[in-house]
């Protein structure tokens, strides 16, 4: 075979996926976990670096099964090391998920202090076994001063003496976090630029006292733990939600104060039960301390509202009322049982003299157990002339 039939049989073999451009490649890359990452080096001679220039790195649980046999040893902290350290150029996300029987959690502030020095920009730490293994947050977190993320799960936290603020972070997501006395309040001021704050099942905070003249999203998810939340210079809030799973004798957390600080709320999501009303809702209509707040809402969502019941019903009525630049409504109720048991409610006269229209409601949304009077309500709170007659309307009708 000649030299020049050869190199036209080389050439009838192109590496068509090496000779993509490096930002296809890496959109490749960052859909491969670790292990399969690190093997692309074995491809080829121009495959064998190019794992080391990715922007996220991700220790996952899948990881950590293949790695367990380390696991009573410090090789386990080796090798997660060694990736990071034969890692080049920028890293902009890393994510760790501690297994639940993972005991070497001393190489969790190596990784973190060897991230403080890379300019990392997306943090997310993950303790799957917070039940059983408490694990503080490791203080060099508050070092990656480039932070605009950072997302903790399962660790207990308390605010380091020399504690200076993440002066870029964005975005803050705490779950399931067990927080030390009075340290949200110390760290909040710390992060001038936070824009969405979100607190899901965190213990160690009844009170919530924040101010946040940046903020813009606050999300809350408790088990009725928290006893208030007072938000001060919370002029920027625009998406608020408040699920509190609670029992109906417990005492609000002072939605009505809460609600009346905000006066650029645009999406509101609330867990609505009996003991809401009562703040919620005067003789005759919302509050009327409320009604400014109300009157800027474009996305509005009620989660638990009872349906089968007048109060629950004309609560619906009175904020839609209030509500004249509101665009999608969605109602969800999650009350079930017999259908011999249950009373359909008087029909309410409210429902149907309503005389406010509302054209700019284009998307209704109500999600609704097997009881005929929920169906009845959900089918008479359509008939308000405020509906626009274009709008949207979806029912989700549950067989539980």
């Amino acid at each position: 075979m000649t030299q020049s039939k050869k190199k036209a049989d080389c050439g009838d073999h192109t590496d068509l996926i090496t000779d993509l451009p490096w930002n296809v490649i890496d959109g490749i890359l960052k859909y491969l976990n670790i292990r399969e990452l690190v093997g692309t080096s074995i491809l080829s001679r121009k495959w064998r670096y190019m794992w080391m220039s990715v922007l996220q790195l991700e220790f996952d649980e899948d990881f950590f099964y293949y790695c367990e046999e380390y696991y009573e040893g410090p090789e386990i902290s080796r090798i997660m090391m060694e990736i990071l350290m034969l890692h080049s150029g920028p890293l902009y996300k890393f994510t760790l998920s501690l297994p639940s029987d993972f005991m070497q959690i001393d190489c969790l502030d190596e990784l973190i202090l060897f991230l403080s020095t890379s300019g990392i920009k997306d943090l997310e730490l993950q303790n799957l076994g917070f039940r059983t293994l408490s694990y503080q947050v490791p203080s060099y977190v508050f070092s990656c001063q480039e932070l605009t993320s950072l997302d903790l799960n399962g660790f207990e936290l308390s605010v380091p003496p020399n504690f200076g603020g993440l002066k870029r972070l964005i975005v803050l997501n705490f779950h399931l976090v067990t927080f030390e006395s009075g340290a949200l309040e110390k760290l909040i001021p710390g992060f001038p630029l936070l824009e969405r704050l979100t607190i899901s099942f965190c213990s160690g905070l009844e009170c919530i006292d924040l101010s946040a003249p940046t903020l813009k999203v606050l999300r809350i998810n408790s088990e009725g733990n928290i006893k208030t939340i007072s938000l001060k210079n919370a002029n920027n809030l625009i998406d608020f939600s408040l699920l509190d799973y609670r029992d109906e004798d417990s005492e609000s957390v002072g939605v009505s104060c809460l609600i009346k600080s905000l006066p650029k709320i645009q999406r509101l999501v609330m867990e609505i039960f009996s003991f809401y009303y009562k703040v919620l809702y005067a003789a005759g209509g919302i509050r009327q301390s409320l009604v400014d707040s109300f009157s800027s809402l474009e996305y509005l969502q009620f989660v638990g509202t009872k349906l089968c019941e007048r109060e629950g019903v004309l609560y619906i009525v009175s904020v839609l009322t209030n509500t004249p630049n509101l665009v999608e409504l969605v109602v969800k109720n999650y009350e079930y049982g017999d259908y011999d048991d249950e009373q359909e409610p008087d029909q309410t006269k409210e429902l149907e003299s309503n005389g406010c229209c509302l054209g700019q409601l284009r998307k209704v949304k109500i999600e609704i157990g097997k009881l005929p009077a929920q169906l009845s309500i959900s089918r008479d709170l359509l008939w308000m002339k405020r509906a626009s007659q274009k709008a949207q309307v979806e029912f989700i009708h549950s067989k539980q």
